[in-house]
């Protein structure tokens, strides 16, 4: 439901679907970067 009591547009929904997609993949991305950083133990520390 959209805060203005209606429901959400199918667009909305469609655009919202995709970027739930992309996002899963950018977080799967992420981790394994991050297994591999900690597998070479050559993550820093300190920034």
């Amino acid at each position: 439901m959209h805060p203005s009591g209606g429901a959400v547009p199918q667009e909305v929904e469609a655009l919202l679907g995709e970027f739930l997609v992309l996002l899963e993949a950018v977080q799967r991305e992420l981790d394994e970067r991050w297994r591999a950083q900690e597998k070479t133990d050559c993550h820093l520390d300190r920034v």
